[in-house]
């Protein structure tokens, strides 16, 4: 039995046709990175609010620590292999049946994560930062997240 074949704690990861730990390992992501792809991908099924909080949280360490930044972008740069192996995030996206606000994250992160474009960071939290407005004023369900085309 593979370890991916069970899960401690509940079913929210193992009933994904790609699990975040799959996409994780195969893209190299790093642990602050790792835990905004966790996040996001079950805060539908698990956390709620107080996962896109943390999902948050985890890319303001990013932002904010510039010497993580500038090693990053140097370990891309000196290892460009990692730019052409992974799961792609749409991929990972389309598979997991991620809503819109999800996949507009994993895309906006995937720059950052192959690359080191810390621009795309920017990105990233405008979408958790509308997703966490939407669902504390009655849902994304009800919010024009699925309009929005950034």
């Amino acid at each position: 039995m593979s370890a991916l074949d069970y899960q401690v704690g509940g079913g929210h990861y193992k009933d994904r046709a790609i699990q975040p730990v799959q996409y994780w390992m195969a893209n190299l992501m790093g642990g602050c990175e790792a835990s905004i792809v966790k996040y996001v991908t079950r805060w539908r099924d698990k956390g709620g609010v107080e996962d896109l909080r943390k999902a948050r949280h985890f890319l303001a360490l990013i932002l904010e620590n510039e010497a993580y930044q500038r090693l990053h972008a140097e370990q891309r740069r000196a290892f460009p292999l990692v730019s052409r192996i992974g799961i792609r995030p749409d991929q990972y996206s389309s598979e997991n049946q991620l809503d819109m606000p999800e996949r507009a994250i994993m895309a906006h992160l995937d720059p950052w994560v192959r690359f080191g474009d810390r621009s795309s960071l920017d990105g990233a939290r405008k979408w958790l930062d509308e997703m966490l407005d939407a669902e504390l004023s009655g849902g994304v369900e009800s919010g024009a997240l699925r309009e929005h085309e950034d």
